[in-house]
């Protein structure tokens, strides 16, 4: 389990640079992974965000729980 933090929008960003170190993220098929997952997803989402409201002098953050399948998968 990696916690990545991402400094630009970079279509692939995060599946292609942890493959290219040989640690492509569960389930990632294209970028390597040795085995789909049984819903054919990848383990990759984002577990929050942090923005600045249009409307407002106001931050937001919203954040998630790691998903429980992929807690199982893991070993988490």
């Amino acid at each position: 389990m990696l916690k990545v933090q991402i400094e630009s929008g970079k279509f692939h960003q995060i599946r292609a640079q942890l493959s290219s170190i040989g640690l492509p993220v569960a389930g990632d098929l294209k970028y390597g992974a040795s085995f789909p997952m049984k819903d054919k997803s990848i383990a990759l989402c984002a577990s929050s965000i942090t923005f600045k409201l249009a409307t407002k002098n106001e931050t937001k953050n919203i954040s998630i729980p790691v998903p429980e399948a992929w807690k199982k998968l893991l070993n988490f």
